[in-house]
This record gives C-alpha cells, sequence and structure tokens, in this order.
C-alpha cells in the first residue's frame, strides 16, 4: 500500500474545517435560545425568589409607572451621593472609578438597545459581580436578558454567573 500524502493544502483544508466546526459549536452554545443562555438567571424583586413568574399584566397605568421612575430617581440619588463622598476623599479609587464609567456607559447602552417597552434601568458593579434593575411595561423577556448580558459582558468583561437581572415591578 502506498502511504497517503499530506501536503500544505490537506492541512490548511483540515484547520478550516476544524475552525468553522469550532465556530459553529461555540455560536450554539452562546445562543440565546440553547446551551448557555437556556438557564438565564433571572431574579424577581424578591430577595429568595430566583425565578420570574410569568403573567399577562403590563403596567400601564400611569401611576404605576411614575411610582417606578421615582424608584430610579431615588436610587440614582443615592447612588450620586456616594459617588460624591467617594470623591471627596484624599485618595480617588482608579477601580472606583472605572466602575463609575463602566455603570453609566451599560445604563446607556441598555436604553439605547431596548424598544420604548423599557421603563428604565439602574446597574451597580461591586466586587462580586455587576446588577442591573430593570423595569418594562411588559413581561421581561429571554431576548431582552439576553441583550442586557451582552451589554455588561463587553463593557465589564464578567461572565454570565457574575451578571444578575432584577425585574423591579
Amino acid at each position: 500500500m502506498n502511504p497517503i500524502k499530506l501536503n500544505k493544502r490537506h492541512i490548511v483544508l483540515a484547520s478550516i474545517i476544524f475552525a468553522l466546526a469550532t465556530a459553529v459549536g461555540i455560536n450554539y452554545w452562546l445562543s440565546p435560545e440553547n446551551g448557555m443562555f437556556k438557564k438565564n438567571e433571572i431574579i424577581s424583586n424578591a430577595p429568595d425568589d430566583t425565578t420570574v413568574y410569568a403573567n399577562s399584566d403590563s403596567i400601564e397605568n400611569k401611576k404605576d409607572i411614575e411610582k417606578i421612575k421615582s424608584f430610579f430617581a431615588e436610587e440614582r440619588d443615592q447612588k450620586e451621593k456616594y459617588r460624591k463622598q467617594v470623591s471627596d476623599a484624599p485618595s480617588n479609587n482608579q477601580d472606583y472609578l472605572k466602575n463609575i464609567l463602566q455603570e453609566d456607559n451599560i445604563e446607556s447602552i441598555i436604553k439605547g438597545k431596548m424598544d420604548d417597552n423599557l421603563i428604565d434601568c439602574i446597574a451597580r458593579i461591586g466586587a462580586d459581580g455587576c446588577n442591573v434593575i430593570v423595569s418594562f411595561k411588559t413581561d421581561l423577556t429571554k431576548e431582552n436578558v439576553y441583550k442586557i448580558k451582552e451589554v455588561v459582558k463587553k463593557q465589564t468583561g464578567f461572565n454570565n454567573d457574575k451578571i444578575k437581572i432584577i425585574e423591579k415591578k
């Protein structure tokens, strides 16, 4: 029998096929319907509840929307007071300043990527990860969870297990 001769073309072709198969596998693993994102971690506003119960209620009442908007305004005020206290301290912490910029970027990008269904959002970055509090007029969807996690991952480099999405209703 004659041995099979491998030339550069065969090696390049095998490398391309391997790279393509790897890309398809990674794409499947990262897709929102399959793999890694199949069990999205959505936390309701109850601290010990780790599920969001689907309901057909939408937030259409103007009083409810105003109540939610006032919650986010209060959160922003508290965040701003804390930022001022830290910035007035004699030693400016570079990590803290980086977190402030990342939080602002996350909030801006999420607001830009979502449709008119989003009422508001606020991000908090800490040593243990990033919490994003969001409120929608209707229920939080898997697509929105995926978009939010992608924004946070790109801005912070955190893995999905360090990203918590909290729905404020």
